[in-house]
């Protein structure tokens, strides 16, 4: 999964477990209020081939950029969650 998209559906755990002010997750809250614009998923089948090769550009400049702070944030996450949610058999 992306980062972008990881951030978008981590945003909607972030409400959840009511966990707004949780830093790890406000990392990706803030990936996501950053990225909104961007075509991600899904919805990318809506856009136009020319208008999604140029967004192709800025996601994968913005994809590198949080790349480290999102792993750092994800590993943090699972450490503080993995006790409550158990895995699904």
């Amino acid at each position: 999964m992306s980062v972008i998209m990881a951030a978008r559906e981590l945003r909607k755990l972030q409400f959840w477990v009511r966990a707004e002010q949780d830093p790890d997750f406000l990392v990706f809250a803030r990936i996501a209020s950053e990225t909104d614009e961007l075509p991600a998923g899904s919805e990318r089948r809506h856009w136009a081939a020319e208008a999604l090769k140029a967004k192709d550009a800025q996601i994968a400049s913005l994809e590198a950029a949080y790349q480290e702070r999102a792993l750092v944030a994800a590993k943090n996450l699972i450490q503080k969650y993995e006790r409550i949610v158990e895995p699904a058999s």
